[in-house]
């Protein structure tokens, strides 16, 4: 029995558990168990459709392992509730990235999104008020696994999805932002055989009359004779094909009209993701050793990114250049007002914070996600800190001087810190009201000894 368009105009948000696919026996959604889809101790969220506003959304997230010995999947599905002349669908894309060994480079996961219709063009059930649907890749596509360097897997997926309880607090916060902050990564490429760092700028919007979230990530200059022949990067990620489901939970793909930005030129294409962490929240295990907790920052938020650029070859070959990151990170908030920094200069202040630190690795070869702890002061008079990590990856030391404000930024020079052959950068920001949450960007490489370099984002709260 078909659900009616005119039932879902005021529809409140429901949530389905995505069915396993009974060929491809993955517990993860949308991946063979090839790509990682009965990773342990997966978090695999419900699919949320909010049906009044026309969005659709699931999640999941898995981080096994730490180091050398880490197994990694992410995978976001997102989509829309088309009315379709009166028989609603859901329209989207699936995105994501697998690494099943950390001595390989990540695998991109893509796919479109559909639910199946019927000999009579029906595909949502239930009459007054959505029952069930079966989602599959589309008809007329594929699915498919894409290694940097080899040829692609393709595969077909077919998931029944069956009604289940919306977890408490979803939808209870619903606001329309403009955030901003800081994000960071590593992107492999075919340009070269090691990947490279890249930092940058977070714009982050969040539209709750109609569902939709937006994000642009604009690279600091990137230096090309590290990255192979690019000096800079902007990726674009909806409000075409996104959803925003409440102010912790919303993501975008690419935007098809212009995905991208190399060298200021516009990319041949792109695959990417945007979520945030309230999608997919990564595990404590990731943070053992470090006595840290990630950080439930009141007025930042973070997430994860990634996907393949494409792109015109530098070196010159006819086959287009593939830049791609894996699981990498983004950050953004409501930045501290000037007069709050000004009142705060002029009384003293001294804020002191704790949270997390996480990011992507490359180690001699080996390329996995790590998180540690995080300790930082800062005098508003003086406009010096200190910056404390606390076994990221097992490294830990402190830096500490001038970090001078621009507006309500800062940034520190990470030089031999304690005498480790480390050198690097820490850009950073004050959120909310009288400086509440500092987050931002962090990245650092060996300067002696086996190639190792980082990068990745931090947010604390006072």
């Amino acid at each position: 029995m078909p659900v009616t368009a005119g039932s879902l105009a005021s529809a409140p948000i429901v949530a389905f558990t995505v069915q396993p696919d009974a060929a491809l026996q993955s517990n993860i959604p949308f991946i063979r168990n090839n790509a990682g889809g009965n990773l342990a101790n997966a978090y695999i969220s419900p699919l949320f459709v909010a049906p009044q506003t026309s969005t659709a959304m699931q999640s999941s997230l898995a981080i096994n392992g730490q180091g050398a010995n880490q197994q990694a999947v992410l995978i976001t599905a997102i989509g829309s509730v088309l009315p379709n002349a009166g028989q609603p669908a859901i329209s989207g894309a699936v995105r994501g990235s697998s690494q099943l060994s950390a001595a390989s480079t990540p695998v991109r996961i893509g796919s479109n999104l559909a639910s199946v219709p019927d000999g009579n063009g029906n595909s949502l059930y239930g009459s007054s008020a959505i029952s069930g649907f079966v989602l599959d890749q589309t008809q007329s596509s594929m699915a498919s696994e894409v290694p940097l360097n080899a040829a692609a897997t393709n595969y077909g997926f077919t998931h029944p999805a069956t009604p289940t309880n919306l977890p408490a607090g979803v939808g209870a916060s619903r606001t329309s932002q403009a955030l901003t902050g800081n994000f960071g990564g590593l992107i492999n490429t075919t340009a070269q055989k090691e990947p490279y760092v890249v930092t940058g700028t977070t714009v982050v919007t969040t539209d709750a009359g109609i569902n939709r979230a937006a994000a642009v990530l604009a690279s600091d200059p990137l230096t090309p004779s590290a990255t192979g022949g690019i000096s800079n990067l902007a990726m674009v990620f909806g409000p075409t094909n996104s959803t925003f489901i409440d102010d912790n939970i919303y993501g975008a793909t690419e935007n098809p009209a212009a995905p991208a930005l190399v060298n200021g030129n516009p990319a041949q294409g792109a695959q990417l993701y945007f979520a945030s962490q309230g999608a997919a929240p990564p595990p404590a295990s990731l943070l053992q050793g470090s006595g840290a907790a990630y950080c439930q920052c009141q007025y930042l938020q973070w997430g994860y990114w990634g996907g393949d650029i494409s792109s015109a070859n530098t070196s010159g070959g006819t086959a287009p250049r593939i830049d791609r990151g894996g699981i990498n990170f983004w950050v953004a908030g409501q930045p501290t007002l000037s007069t709050d920094i000004s009142a705060l200069a002029s009384q003293g202040a001294v804020g002191t914070y704790t949270g997390h630190m996480i990011g992507s690795v490359f180690n001699n070869g080996n390329q996995y996600l790590a998180a540690g702890g995080l300790t930082a002061t800062y005098q508003f008079r003086d406009q010096t800190g200190t910056f404390a990590v606390n076994n990221y990856d097992g490294r830990s030391f402190m830096l500490s001087g001038k970090a001078p404000l621009t507006g309500s930024n800062y940034s520190f020079a990470i030089s031999n810190p304690q005498g480790l052959p480390i050198t690097g950068s820490v850009n950073g920001g004050f959120y909310g009201p009288a400086a509440a949450n500092t987050g931002g960007n962090f990245n650092f490489h060996t300067t002696v000894g086996q190639p190792y370099l980082t990068s990745g984002i931090f947010a604390a709260k006072r």
